[in-house]
């Protein structure tokens, strides 16, 4: 029981003048930490006595000890409803990055499913933020029974994709989508991708683009000191769906 509900509670054992302490704390309980007990007794239009009276009823030894309870209370409320304003914050712009996740391109979503489900190697990239969507894929990929080579640094990479062949399927993860950062991860390759070669970015202007076949623009910001947002989430969320696309898929 916090102390307000204390002082609801001992209403019936108010007096009037005493009624007029409860009935102003109440409604100002910030005071308390700023008031005297002459301030509150003048602001509450009843005197010391009543606001003594008041704490004693409450179980303390007087004003002080009151204040003192009063104070931690109005601070951890403070407390709990700002942290309350900033979940209510983040969710907000997530719910709303997550509703236009509808509006991506589900025919194109199914494409890279059909072409991730097959005989050959699937190549998945993916280095910084995004590494861990790109392991995901790769993890979920060989979990589902299909060959799935993943590199997250640019010696990895390049060992691995000099082994691209035209009926290869690679999956690059770049939240920028900017070539100053693939200049080594896709050496000698980028100019000559397979046909099954797909770019997942938040990026809609993405340098990278024009290399690959396909481009899947994701939703959110892509200045990651600007924004709350993981800028690993969005795609992640999106991998998910393709692998359970994938499952179904799989199982049809």
């Amino acid at each position: 029981m916090n102390i307000i509900e204390s002082i609801k509670n001992h209403h019936q054992d108010f007096s009037r003048s005493e009624v007029k302490v409860e009935n102003y704390i109440i409604e100002h309980p910030e005071s308390v930490e700023l008031f005297t007990i002459t301030k509150l007794a003048d602001e509450a239009h009843t005197s010391t006595g009543a606001v003594l009276r008041f704490c004693k009823i409450l179980g303390y030894q007087g004003y002080k000890d009151f204040r003192f309870n009063m104070i931690n209370y109005i601070h951890t409320i403070g407390k709990s409803k700002r942290n309350d304003d900033i979940i209510d914050e983040y969710l907000n712009i997530y719910e709303r990055i997550l509703n236009q996740l509808r509006n991506c391109d589900i025919h194109i979503m199914e494409q890279l499913a059909h072409d991730l489900i097959n005989k050959n190697v699937n190549y998945i990239l993916g280095i910084h933020y995004s590494s861990l969507p790109a392991k995901l894929l790769s993890d979920g990929l060989i979990d589902l029974g299909y060959i799935s080579l993943f590199a997250d640094d640019f010696m990895k990479a390049e060992h691995l994709t000099t082994n691209l062949s035209d009926s290869s399927t690679i999956v690059f993860y770049s939240i920028d989508g900017a070539k100053k950062n693939t200049a080594h991860f896709l050496s000698g390759v980028i100019d000559e991708l397979p046909l099954n070669s797909y770019l997942i970015t938040l990026n809609p202007q993405a340098e990278l683009s024009k290399y690959f076949s396909n481009t899947i623009t994701l939703p959110g910001n892509i200045n990651s000191k600007k924004s709350i947002i993981d800028l690993q989430s969005i795609p992640i969320i999106y991998t998910e769906i393709l692998l359970n696309l994938i499952y179904e898929k799989s199982n049809a």
